[in-house]
């Protein structure tokens, strides 16, 4: 019985974890961080841009 659910939900979990991972690495690349960075610098009146 342990094993059936095993089998039925290990795909679902992979999936999870492979698209978890895959969203984790497009949002931490440069181009978000400076995206960010300039926002957050905007609204708090701090110039955050970088060259």
């Amino acid at each position: 019985m342990a094993l059936q659910l095993f089998h039925l939900f290990f795909p679902f979990v992979l999936v999870l974890l492979v698209t978890t991972t895959a969203v984790a690495a497009v949002a931490t690349t440069d181009q978000w961080d400076t995206a960010f960075a300039t926002f957050y610098g905007d609204m708090s009146d701090k110039e955050t841009m970088r060259e």
